[in-house]
Order: structure tokens, then C-alpha cells, then sequence
């Protein structure tokens, strides 16, 4: 007997989706799919899996501990961590392969440190806040760009905002 509420995730209708957004897109474009709070209640592992199957080249979580169940899944593709993360975070963002949203200084630094104890590049993007009032780079964006690049282990990857549709 079937319990009294379940939920049923369609694989197959999750790829049909992402194939249709993907051919909308240029072929050197890009493509995240978000599987952040559980996969929007899909399931992580379940979500990220499919849309990797269907041509997603990222994955977008928004924890470090998202990433890592990604990874013990064993999932490879790039894995953008959207939370700024606490410092002490650092050392598993680069074991695990994950690239983590920057908002300061300090995190820049920790995150070098972390590469360096590591002797493997740490992976990073910098959050620019443009106008919607979440943790972000403002006008240090400059700054924490030429900061990176003095450090030899870490990897900035980009700059990426998030735009309210209204604006």
C-alpha cells in the first residue's frame, strides 16, 4: 500500500526540460542547473544527476556540504558553492573540488591559504551584490580582483551577480 503522501520525480521529464533550455543556447554557452535546497525537494544527488545526464556543464548549491554530498556521489562537474562561506570551510571547499563564492578579503585569504596548504588550486568567483542587498562585493570589486591574482593557488574564475527580474 502507498503511503499517504509521497513524492514521485520524473527523471526523464527533468532531462526533456534541460535538453529544451540547452537548445535555446548558444553551443559555447555555458549551463548551470541550481539542484541547491535538496534539489528544490527533487532530491540532490537524484536532480544533479539528471541534469548532468541531460548536458549541464555546473552544478549551483548553495552549501559546502551540498558540494561535498555531490562529490560522495560521485559527481565531477564544476560545483559553484552560492553561500559565502565561513572561513574555516576553506580546507574542504578545495579537498572537494568546489568553487566558492567570495565576498571579502578574508575569505580570499583563507581560501588561498587552503590551495596552498593543499598544493592544488583553490576555485573561486566573486559574488558582485547589484542592488538586492545580499552579502556581496561592491566597489572592492577591483580590489579583491587584483588580490587574487597575487596569489598563486588560488583560480578566480569569474564575477556573477544576481538580477532581480523586476529591475
Amino acid at each position: 500500500m502507498r503511503p499517504l503522501t509521497y513524492v514521485a520525480v520524473d527523471t526523464a521529464a527533468i532531462k526533456h526540460n534541460l535538453s529544451q533550455v540547452r537548445g535555446l543556447l548558444q553551443p559555447a554557452t555555458a549551463l548551470m542547473a541550481v539542484v541547491k535546497a535538496n534539489g528544490y525537494g527533487h532530491g540532490l544527488v537524484l536532480a544533479a544527476r539528471a541534469c548532468a545526464e541531460a548536458g549541464a556543464e555546473w552544478l549551483g548549491v548553495s552549501l559546502v556540504e551540498e558540494g561535498i554530498a555531490l562529490r560522495q556521489a560521485g559527481l565531477t562537474l564544476p560545483v559553484l558553492v552560492f553561500l559565502p562561506f565561513p572561513a574555516e570551510q576553506a580546507e574542504a571547499l578545495v579537498e572537494h573540488d568546489l568553487c566558492a563564492t567570495v565576498v571579502s578579503e578574508r575569505q580570499l585569504t583563507a581560501l588561498a591559504r587552503a590551495g596552498e596548504a593543499a598544493g592544488r588550486p583553490a576555485r573561486c568567483q566573486l559574488f558582485l551584490d547589484s542592488g538586492l542587498g545580499r552579502p556581496g562585493v561592491g566597489e572592492d570589486l577591483a580590489r579583491l580582483v587584483e588580490l587574487a591574482a597575487g596569489f598563486p593557488q588560488l583560480r578566480l574564475e569569474g564575477v556573477y551577480t544576481h538580477l532581480d527580474a523586476e529591475v
